[in-house]
């Protein structure tokens, strides 16, 4: 991967899963299935032929033991300082303008993709292509979908992409979030004529995994006014393959030429998933046990306390934190536990998440629920459907 810079952004405070990140703790170290989330992405990267990585990330943040010891990667980590508001991405890239390489394409990776996608894919059809940008898509996943987000009632409803692309080849004609359209979507007549056969989608997530062309890179640190990558960067790179201007600029004198400038998608059939919200969160717990069967046993607990005899037949499909005590008679199916949780004699707990330092009284039942740090549920409560001890939390 001589030709690419990996890059990372991992500086985001989480503000849909404010109640997943402690105080102390930041959403690039929130645990998936007892690892931090920043490993899956940095992980992938390492598979791709990466040896080196830059990663941003928030200013007080301490490199997990994890990261360092499970892989083989240089990493440069780059603090930025996030403590008034959300980092935008494509400033956060600004902010690490002395540090890309000249003439390398950036491969700019977000840090709560999980998947198996081999990104080594995503770099080759950049190269063979010498595309302004390409960007990674994949089905959404009907994991999401299939039972109801913990701490509600409410079956979650994805956030939806409206995806142009040709046919054959998969060049990006246009995007753009569904929210940003009334019932029509509008197409230039010039983009219809060039490209007679495309499809238009509404069922694939972008990864926010981006291959970018020098020429992109130059684009984002130029046009400063520009804050997010998905929102602004990226319909703006899309359109500009269809600038007359941007085309002249580049010795087409041919307008209707839009061979100079152009974007395309890798669209996977593999399992992928962006953790930026609960539900996402508790599918992401589950499903990595599926996609990453070399790291954990697929159906069996996922323990930090590996010797601990849970009893399979009571506690079972569980992400257990360390430190988690589970008393006599209880039944815990299909939950994530956080560090130090206390269940008592008796208990259930079925499909739920529950944070650091929670105790589930005797007797308690909770089901589809979340159950905010160090709550306290008392002997005999049942919870159902509920959210305790949450502050400003998205659920949809």
């Amino acid at each position: 991967m001589l030709d690419f810079q990996a890059v990372v952004l991992a500086a985001g405070k989480g503000s849909r899963i404010t109640d997943l990140v402690a105080s102390d703790e930041f959403k690039c170290s929130i645990q998936i299935a007892n690892k931090p989330m920043l490993f899956y992405p940095l992980r992938n990267l390492q598979n791709a032929g990466f040896t080196e990585v830059t990663v941003i990330v928030p200013t007080k943040y301490k490199p997990d033991d994890t990261i360092a010891g499970e892989l083989q990667l240089k990493i440069d980590y780059v603090y930025v300082n996030i403590d008034t508001e959300e980092q935008g991405t494509a400033e956060s890239v600004r902010l690490i303008r002395d540090k890309i390489k000249p003439n390398r394409h950036i491969l700019l990776v977000t840090c709560d993709l999980v998947t198996n996608i081999d990104l080594s894919e995503l770099c080759v059809r950049q190269r063979v292509s010498d595309a302004l940008l390409t960007a990674l898509l994949a089905p959404l996943p009907p994991q999401l979908s299939q039972s109801s987000v913990p701490g509600t009632r409410k079956k979650y409803q994805p956030e939806r992409d409206i995806v142009a692309l040709e046919t054959e080849t998969n060049r990006l004609l246009q995007f753009g979030a569904v929210a940003d359209y009334s019932e029509r979507i509008p197409f230039c007549m010039r983009i219809l004529r060039q490209f007679p056969n495309m499809q238009v989608h509404s069922d694939l997530l972008d990864c926010h995994v981006y291959a970018l062309h020098p020429r992109a890179v130059e684009f984002i640190m130029t046009n400063k006014l520009l804050a997010t990558f998905k929102g602004e960067v990226l319909p703006k790179l899309v359109l500009k393959q269809f600038s007359k201007k941007d085309l002249k600029e580049q010795n087409r004198p041919d307008g209707d030429n839009f061979d100079s400038l152009r974007c395309y998608a890798l669209v996977s059939k593999c399992f992928a998933l962006r953790v930026n919200n609960l539900q996402a969160y508790k599918v992401a717990n589950g499903e990595v046990q599926n996609i990453f069967k070399e790291l954990y046993r697929p159906g069996a607990n996922v323990s930090k306390d590996e010797a601990q005899p849970w009893p399979r037949d009571k506690v079972n499909k569980n992400v257990l934190g360390a430190r988690v005590t589970i008393g006599q008679g209880c039944k815990v199916t299909s939950s994530v536990l956080h560090d130090d949780v206390k269940i008592s004699d008796d208990a259930m707990v079925i499909n739920s998440i529950i944070c650091r330092g929670c105790v589930i009284g005797a007797k308690a039942s909770v089901v589809n629920s979340f159950i905010g740090v160090r709550a306290i549920i008392p002997e005999g409560r049942v919870v159902n459907n509920e959210s305790i001890g949450i502050s400003n939390m998205e659920f949809e």
